[in-house]
This record gives C-alpha cells, sequence and structure tokens, in this order.
C-alpha cells in the first residue's frame, strides 16, 4: 500500500488577523489546503483576547492596516509579550 503524503505545512497552527472578509477567506483556503491548522480573528480586539487567553499558534500572519485604535502593531506587541519566540508576518494592502 503506497504511503499517503501529507501537505507540506501539516500541524502548523496560524493565528490569521484579517479585517477584510475576502482575504481572510483566501488565507484560509490556502493554508488549510496545505495542511495547517487555523485559528481566525476579525478584528485586533478579538485577537489580543485570543492570544492572552492562550491561544495555541505557531505563527501570527496579522494584517498592520485595521480600522479602529487598536491595529497589527498592538496585536505583534501581545504576541511578543506572551509568545516571544513566535514567528509573526504583518500584511496590508
Amino acid at each position: 500500500m503506497a504511503k499517503q503524503k501529507l501537505p507540506k505545512y501539516a500541524g502548523v497552527k496560524v493565528l490569521i488577523v484579517e479585517d477584510d472578509r475576502d482575504i481572510r477567506r483566501d488565507l484560509v483556503d490556502f493554508l488549510e489546503r496545505n495542511g495547517c491548522k487555523t485559528y481566525v480573528c476579525a478584528d485586533a480586539y478579538s485577537a489580543r483576547a485570543k492570544i492572552a487567553n492562550g491561544c495555541d499558534y505557531d505563527i501570527l500572519i496579522t494584517d498592520m492596516a485595521m480600522p479602529g485604535k487598536v491595529g497589527g502593531d498592538q496585536v505583534i506587541e501581545a504576541s511578543r509579550h506572551f509568545y516571544p519566540n513566535t514567528p509573526v508576518v504583518g500584511i496590508s494592502e
């Protein structure tokens, strides 16, 4: 019996913070097709709460230009506080 090949990023847990529904959907679709487990927040407030409450993720992808007083910089700050060695990717349109 042939051994089934796992997706390249099988098991990698990604926290996605993106206010744009279409971009968020595209990121989730791409990452999950490649074997990632995704956690999604539509704004910086919920992302900071999820991080502070112990969300278990391997990498953070955050929009840097979200509406409101709290944005990507504050999400990264929270991630660095609770998970100082976790990689972070900042994105923006």
